[in-house]
């Protein structure tokens, strides 16, 4: 069909299906569309996280075209902040209440989280632990710090040098998302990276 196209969009979802960011445009869209991997709302994308992308056009005669789903997974990601490199993890899976890592994509994004680790051979690594808003607070202060010790393991396990690493918990008190949804509490269960370059 030679009809010309005459408005299109380009929609990024989250795993749960909400919609994460929008595209859209008139006319012939180009060959590539550049993304800072900011949301709509103002979120940066997650280290590991999993989305994808569904692609709809209509041509000047409004016939309408859309695409399969087309998943993509975002790397790790290195965030310059004041303490330092940041890499921050969400969606790696601990037993319910409990500091055992579990599932093959936690590992998977381990290994690859390991991977950029060794690249920067030259920084402490502080390795912090939160959690959502769900129970006590001194509880998960500690169960936190747990879980972050956990991931250190198998850093160390990896070959990452024990002398690079330090932990800390710090439970429900640094939230990146709400509490009051099970998408929002996920991103708050999440482990962080802080890459110190050592003088």
């Amino acid at each position: 069909d030679l009809t010309p196209i005459s408005i299109w969009s380009a929609v990024i979802y989250a795993v749960d299906g909400s919609v994460f960011k929008r595209f859209s445009g008139s006319g012939m869209p180009g060959e590539q569309i550049m993304w800072d991997g900011i949301s709509d709302t103002g979120r940066l994308v997650g280290s590991g996280d999993e989305y994808y992308v569904v692609f709809e056009a209509t041509d000047s005669a409004f016939n309408k075209s859309v695409s399969s789903k087309v998943p993509f997974s975002i790397d790790i990601l290195v965030v310059p902040t004041e303490r330092g490199l940041k890499i921050q993890v969400s969606n790696i899976e601990f037993g319910f209440d409990t500091a055992d890592l579990q599932g093959d994509r936690t590992f998977a994004i381990l290994d690859r989280g390991i991977e950029v680790l060794q690249k920067y051979d030259k920084h402490s690594i502080l390795i912090e632990g939160h959690t959502d808003s769900t129970g006590n607070e001194d509880y998960n202060v500690v169960l936190s710090k747990r879980r972050a010790q956990s991931v250190g393991e198998y850093l160390i396990e990896s070959g990452i040098s024990v002398e690079r690493l330090s932990y800390d918990g710090f439970g429900p008190r640094y939230p990146i998302d709400t509490n009051d949804t099970p998408e929002g509490r996920a991103r708050n269960r999440r482990v962080e990276f802080i890459l110190i370059k050592e003088k």
